[in-house]
């Protein structure tokens, strides 16, 4: 950790830096990252600015390991205003979720506020009264809407069974003019793209034209598709422009024919599976369903495959305004878009988050029970620091809890080894132990107490 002084040389925050005030939050993917020390106090160590003429000082942090302990930072006495930039890396796998707050969905405030504190499926549920009864749209009316909501910078159609991210197309589509009508071959025309097939919910409104899983696209490719499940395949029978792939399944759990959509936008769809498991629950029971699901909930193997598409493609600018776009149009919104931490909360909650990477190798922190309601017991290595010093983030990277802060709490050492969190709310947490140089960390689920 390097300290400097405000405007000092060399090292001082980067002109196109922005240095953190420890009671603000700011959310990157990268460091260097800065933290604002305003000024000296018993609770910070002045040993970390002894070379800093004045106040504010700045702590430069290069890595998640260079973060400060408890004991360096002014807040240690008011815990819920500690926050770095770059704390995302300390959540690993969960936090891809929200990569860069420029690309975070906005919806009303308080939009959610009825799915606060829920996992499984109360959260399912409470989602699903949210976006509940949406403004229903004429199957005519989908023609204009694409204007809106699958619209390129450059004016023309979004397609994403012939778009080439970073490339040019074979192919482009302008809005009326090419609409379908008739076709022979692709690139003829666009048409209605039902992603989640019409024939699996028996051609019934309003998930006959719901808009958040039906996409312009070509109509050749939209008819080479038909009602095949999304998935993957090694041995491609056929394959479009831009690679999107017929061919048998090479997903574990499932070895019919499928279709594979491009890397770029199996994110997406799988985001529009969970608003489709979500919007319908309890509704799909009559439906015909599919190999991929009963009514409108998936199956396991396409759940688990959907779930990794969901971290491996990340949400993107274009949903973003496709979510905002489809909102003015039905007056409801994708939930696993606006918050893509929705999705693990209701179906991977005790496996959502990986272990974080030990301080060394085969160094582990233990922590059980996990999920937890009232108290967590945490193991550490056997040559590991009697009465480390204990930190618990939330989802936004505060520290809610340090070692002697909160009410009833005690110092952890080997004799010792429980943490009360019956006075936190439910969700995810992340628990660091530290010592000597050493840094433990584990995710923690804290689930609603009955």
């Amino acid at each position: 950790m390097v300290t400097r002084e405000k405007g000092s040389a060399p090292g001082s925050p980067p002109a196109d830096s922005e240095a953190i005030p420890y009671s603000e939050i700011f959310l990157c993917s990268e460091f260097p990252a800065y933290l604002e020390i305003p000024a000296c106090s018993e609770n910070h160590s002045c040993s970390e600015i002894i070379a800093c003429s004045g106040f504010p000082a700045y702590l430069e942090i290069t890595s998640f390991s260079d973060i400060p302990s408890c004991s360096d930072i002014p807040s240690c006495s008011e815990p819920r205003r500690t926050f770095l930039k770059g704390m995302f890396f300390l959540f690993g796998w969960l936090l891809f979720l929200l990569p860069m707050e420029g690309l975070r969905a906005q919806p009303p405030a308080g939009y959610y506020a009825g799915a606060d504190g829920k996992t499984g499926q109360a959260l399912q549920q409470a989602l699903h009264d949210l976006i509940d009864d949406h403004q229903v749209l004429t199957y005519a009316a989908l023609w204009e809407a694409f204007k809106t909501t699958d619209t390129k910078p450059d004016s023309t159609v979004w397609d994403i069974y012939s778009d080439k991210p970073g490339e040019t197309p074979a192919y482009v589509y302008h809005f009326s003019q090419d609409q379908c009508g008739n076709y022979s071959r692709e690139g003829d025309c666009y048409n209605r793209e039902h992603s989640f097939p019409k024939s699996w919910f028996g051609d019934a409104e309003p998930m006959y034209t719901d808009l958040f899983h039906i996409y312009p696209t070509d109509g050749w490719v939209n008819n080479k598709r038909g009602n095949l499940p999304f998935g993957e395949t090694t041995a491609p029978r056929w394959s479009s422009t831009n690679g999107s792939a017929t061919g048998p399944s090479s997903v574990e759990g499932y070895s019919g024919e499928i279709f594979e959509p491009i890397d770029a936008y199996k994110g997406d769809l799988a985001r529009t599976y969970f608003y489709m498991a979500t919007r319908y629950l309890g509704e799909g029971s009559s439906w015909p369903g599919s190999d991929m699901v009963t009514g409108s909930q998936l199956k396991p193997w396409a759940l688990a495959m959907l779930l990794r598409w969901h971290r491996e493609d990340p949400v993107s600018e274009k949903e973003i305004q496709r979510n905002n776009a489809v909102f003015a149009l039905q007056k409801n919104r994708n939930p696993f878009i606006d918050e893509p931490r929705f999705a693990l909360l209701i179906w991977d909650l005790p496996n959502g988050v990986p272990p974080v990477p030990a301080a060394a190798a085969g160094e582990r922190l233990g922590l059980w029970p996990n999920p937890a309601t009232q108290t967590v017991r945490i193991g550490l290595p056997t040559d590991f620091c009697h009465n480390p010093e204990v930190l618990l983030h939330d989802m936004t990277g505060s520290v809610v809890m340090c070692t002697g802060t909160p009410a009833g709490s005690s110092e952890l050492g080997h004799d010792s080894p429980e943490l009360q969190v019956d006075h936190l709310p439910p969700g995810v947490y992340l628990v660091r132990v530290i010592c000597s140089g050493r840094q433990l960390s584990a995710p923690l689920v804290i689930l609603p107490r009955k």
